[in-house]
């Protein structure tokens, strides 16, 4: 609870529908903030992560407007365990500390008992996993999802699996969940699985 607003923690697989998710509860008027957007933040230039970024993997990453180059960061991460890992230590910090920035700013425009959303792919993991009053957790089938992530992202077939298999596998994140919206691929039936869960969540707050 942050300061009488119920943190709700979304999170999901790489490509299951957390954005569509997301989408729809601003539509409907509520906080979310996003954890990936953070971590574009915190890799700009003249962050704090920025020039620890560099020290650990080169100015290889960099493009020619010394930017760090996201695509090619994750062709090292997404294969390399190790460096994956390295990345979290240094990002996962001061994207903690952005987002409870985002937090008061948030709570302090919204009335009491308005729950605040947080999608995280990487919620179960992290700390904010004990943060949260309740964990709502999206899932796909893998086949829609190795799809829809070679269209969205033009990966190869072994680039899609890299990703994948860089985070928990969907059966790790269902332990945790309070609520478990499955996206079979039409968008009002996942959609019409989030007004039950806010319906549930305003009787659960109540």
């Amino acid at each position: 609870m942050e300061a009488g607003h119920p943190l709700v923690g979304l999170t999901g697989g790489i490509a299951c529908g957390k954005s569509t998710v997301a989408a729809y509860l601003r539509e409907k008027g509520y906080p979310v903030i996003n954890a990936d957007r953070v971590g574009h933040i915190v890799l700009n230039p003249g962050q704090l992560a920025y020039d620890q970024i560099l020290e650990t993997f080169g100015d290889g990453i960099l493009t020619e407007n010394k930017e760090i180059n996201r695509k090619a960061l994750g062709n090292i991460i997404f294969n390399d365990g190790k460096a994956r890992e390295q990345l979290n230590q240094i990002t996962h910090p001061p994207i903690a500390q952005l987002i409870e920035e985002w937090l008061l700013d948030l709570i302090s425009f919204f009335d009491s008992g308005k729950p605040v959303f947080l999608e995280a792919a990487l919620l179960i993991e992290s700390q904010w996993r004990s943060r949260c009053d309740q964990i709502w957790v999206v899932t796909a089938p893998k086949d829609q999802i190795l799809q829809r992530l070679q269209l969205r992202n033009g990966l190869t077939a072994e680039q899609t699996r890299a990703r994948i298999d860089s985070q928990l596998r969907q059966e790790e994140r269902l332990p945790y969940a309070d609520e478990v919206l499955e996206n079979q691929g039409l968008r009002a039936d996942l959609l019409k699985q989030v007004d039950l869960a806010l319906a549930q969540l305003e009787v659960t707050e109540n």
